[in-house]
């Protein structure tokens, strides 16, 4: 009689566990331990379990790199954005032009490589479309981009 009260308490105690982040609207589609309110990329898994690509949004836009490769900010991820991973693809720290732009490094692993080009590739040739649970997110905001000016969304 006890064995089956205890089991049975740990089933109640394990439903509860597993629905406590939809239930109290903290859901987590992507199963990354952030729930989709906090979360900079809500359908691409960026979270602890992913180290070193940890919420990082090197553009500040409100969108993580993982799933943000419009790095014109024009709302489109096309040419411009291949033409830009492509001027520093296979750089380490620095693209030719001297100065490393983060944006690039899509699976933030420091360099800019065919992991990189192949998310990239996922996205090229459609409208820019992650999601993000940050109230701030704008896929048009112009922050650490040469000449940007619009606050960082944090």
């Amino acid at each position: 009689m006890r064995i089956d009260w205890i089991l049975g308490s740990a089933l109640v105690w394990l439903a509860i566990v597993a629905t406590a982040g939809t239930a109290s609207g903290e859901g987590d589609v992507d199963g990354d331990l952030v729930p989709d309110a906090f979360d900079n990329c809500i359908d691409v898994p960026n979270g602890p379990n992913q180290a070193p690509n940890n919420q990082v949004d090197a553009d500040g836009d409100g969108y993580g790199n993982a799933c943000d490769a419009d790095f014109d900010q024009s709302g489109f991820v096309g040419l411009t954005d291949y033409n830009l991973l492509w001027a520093c693809f296979g750089q380490v720290g620095a693209c030719t032009n001297g100065a490393f732009f983060p944006a690039l490094d899509l699976d933030v692993d420091g360099a800019t490589n065919a992991i990189d080009q192949a998310i990239l590739f996922t996205q090229l040739g459609n409208p820019f479309s992650a999601s993000s649970g940050l109230a701030c997110a704008d896929p048009t905001l112009k922050t650490n981009l040469i000449g940007g000016t619009d606050p960082i969304c944090n």
